[in-house]
């Protein structure tokens, strides 16, 4: 008969059903089945990933564009991205007042330096027209209306 031997002992202050004495473990089998469990679901969480999708992000990443509504009205917003010589987004949305609405996914920067040309039509006019050639990268793009109704085009990085 083999004898066992405790792997870990749960401190007295850390439980007070186990002495400071009692193992946890009673012995390194235990342990081992512990661990694999515990493997498998951090293995089975980021296999999910659509939990962590966009919380981080870095060069190569796909650009998320989105219209944000802080007015009192509900609006209707027109997107058009033109990136060399290529329309990249061509697309219309409704936001309510308090709102977002996810206007598209930009593929991931080819590094070709070609400026972004955007163009945002609010309710039938044209509110905005921006060109600018990224110099930081970004990975979020959003048609922003401000409570006055002012319309603004930011970039960043999400977390």
């Amino acid at each position: 008969m083999t004898e066992t031997r405790p792997v870990f002992t749960i401190p007295a202050r850390l439980s007070s059903r186990r002495t400071l004495t009692e193992p946890f473990f009673t012995d390194a089998a235990d342990s081992l089945r512990v661990k694999r469990r515990q493997s498998l679901r951090v293995c089975g969480l980021l296999a999910l990933g659509g939990p962590l999708a966009g919380c981080t992000g870095g060069r190569g990443d796909a650009v998320t564009m989105l219209a944000v509504n802080e007015h009192d009205v509900s609006h209707t917003v027109t997107v058009w991205v033109v990136r060399g010589d290529r329309l990249r987004v061509a697309e219309t949305v409704e936001v309510d007042p308090g709102e977002f609405e996810r206007i598209a996914e930009l593929s991931p920067d080819d590094g070709s330096g070609d400026p972004y040309r955007v163009t945002v039509q609010v309710d039938g006019a044209v509110r905005l027209a921006r060109e600018f050639r990224p110099e930081t990268w970004f990975n979020q793009l959003d048609v922003f209306i401000a409570q006055d109704g002012a319309v603004e085009l930011n970039r960043g990085a999400a977390a």
